[in-house]
């Protein structure tokens, strides 16, 4: 836990998940910089709409003061929202998942924390241009992330924009929203691999194509072994989830991920091939499976966190796999080689067996003993 001082005095502040690095903190000088900004010229108990607040920094300082919407994609980022407000003893933030407009009401100010997808960030502000047109809108970022990308999603949709200056090595980006008439953007992008339609959302990881670490998994599918109930864990747009169904069509299927728009376009994806055996859950890791198991768990993991590489996440899948699978049940996993997840499957379940492997990509198997 680490101690944020801001103009309004003191919050404390912890990552979720925890990071194995402990003097990484939950907010950045961009965070900082922007709450002394809101308590210096915005009027206590004005609404105020935050987009992509990681670790709830920004929610958490504020809602003292301010009647505070969170829009996010991320159950992580919502889980610890909640989790910082009840170190702080503050509540009352209303949280609105990234697949939902935040309502109507008459908002002050849009703080903006961009994410590493600027097509998440140009999806949001299409989307709020429809309704919250004229809202003035402050982007946080640190300098080294103002990329010509982020430059240009600004320009597209606000009026007034003004650079701002650099202090703390952060910079806040102002400007309007425009009164202009987008077209407002496609819920779902489609692309077909392989006979099957897939269906994306803004900030499903590879919207545009299949990523080459999944093809490779699904290259290995025809050694899958009967499985009467499979977990796709981190199921993205659910492409493994068709594939596995393809092979197993009898087999009973749940894919899980903290994001709410790959859950959205998972469910998109099954209805679009017309399969009816999956089941989608906006879940942290398994922990919604609540007191399913299962006879194999498929897993293509992350290894960022944003902008951060981190296999934090990785090794705690792997381990909770385990405590998920039935007895012979296995853990099938896809990952670039250099992350060196053999180590951790082979010391969680004491075997391990290399399925395939090319120059960037290897495909590992343990198995519950």
């Amino acid at each position: 836990m680490h101690k944020l001082t801001t103009v309004a005095g003191e919050v404390h502040l912890k990552r979720f998940p925890a990071a194995h690095d402990p003097t990484l903190k939950a907010w950045d000088a961009a965070d900082q910089w922007l709450i002394d900004r809101v308590y210096d010229l915005v009027p206590q108990d004005q609404s105020i709409l935050v987009l992509n607040d990681e670790f709830g920094a920004l929610s958490t300082a504020l809602s003292a003061n301010y009647q505070i919407t969170h829009w996010n994609d991320s159950l992580v980022s919502q889980l610890a929202m909640e989790k910082n407000l009840t170190l702080n003893g503050y509540q009352g933030v209303h949280f609105v998942p990234s697949t939902e407009l935040p309502d109507g009401r008459k908002y002050h100010l849009i703080l903006v924390r961009p994410s590493k997808n600027l097509r998440l960030l140009q999806y949001q502000l299409n989307q709020l241009s429809q309704v919250f047109s004229g809202v003035a809108i402050w982007v946080g970022e640190m300098q080294k992330h103002i990329t010509s990308g982020l430059k240009q999603c600004l320009n597209a949709y606000l009026d007034e924009l003004n650079p701002g200056r650099s202090e703390r090595k952060a910079r806040i980006i102002t400007g309007i929203l425009k009164n202009a008439p987008f077209e407002r953007e496609e819920t779902f992008r489609y692309f077909e691999y392989r006979d099957v339609k897939l269906a994306n959302m803004a900030n499903v990881f590879s919207s545009e194509s299949i990523d080459i670490g999944a093809r490779f998994f699904i290259e290995q599918f025809s050694r899958l072994p009967n499985a009467e109930h499979i977990a796709d864990l981190g199921c993205g747009n659910g492409a493994l989830s068709v594939f596995a169904s393809q092979k197993l069509p009898n087999a009973q299927l749940t894919g899980f991920d903290e994001s709410y728009m790959a859950v959205a376009s998972a469910k998109e994806t099954f209805a679009r091939n017309q399969l009816t055996q999956g089941h989608f859950v906006v879940s942290n890791l398994l922990n919604e499976a609540e007191d399913e198991t299962f006879d194999l768990i498929l897993c293509n993991p992350p290894f960022h966190q944003q902008r951060r590489v981190t296999t934090d996440t990785a090794r705690h899948m792997i381990k909770q796999a385990k405590f998920k699978l039935k007895p012979k049940g296995e853990l099938w996993v896809v990952a670039n080689r250099h992350l060196n997840y053999h180590i951790d499957m082979k010391r969680t379940f004491g075997n391990l067996e290399t399925l395939n492997a090319n120059p960037k990509f290897v495909v590992l198997r343990s198995q519950k003993r």
